[in-house]
């Protein structure tokens, strides 16, 4: 059975506290698992920027702990990973299938980079 790591962010510390943002994105997530039918076996909550690709001690944390456990990065929309093309791309290229967008589950290279560049 394959699991799911749930990643979600939100641009400030204030949102993240309130609960602006995460709570919708993480029931997305659970929807999407529901339908699915995997389990959420971890999750991971980020206040970045989603144009800061340096700086994103989270996001690499949920992306070592997918390899390591073979488990699925899976983020409610493309621009919750980030807003940066090259970025979702070098993500892609690590995790490989081990990634999937709720408003995109069947997407291809092709759908990925258009949607990407919307993000960005």
């Amino acid at each position: 059975m394959k699991n799911y790591v749930a990643y979600l962010r939100v641009s400030t510390q204030e949102q993240k506290k309130s609960g602006l943002g995460i709570e919708a994105q993480r029931e997305i997530i659970r929807h999407y698992a529901t339908i699915d039918g995997v389990e959420i076996h971890q999750e991971y909550v980020e206040a970045e920027s989603g144009k800061e690709t340096d700086n994103r001690p989270i996001l690499q944390e949920a992306v070592e702990f997918c390899k390591v456990h073979d488990c699925i990065l899976v983020v409610a929309k493309l621009d919750r990973l980030s807003r940066d093309v090259e970025h979702i791309f070098r993500l892609q290229k690590q995790l490989g299938d081990r990634f999937k967008s709720c408003a995109l589950p069947n997407s291809d290279s092709l759908t990925l980079s258009i949607f990407a560049g919307l993000a960005q």
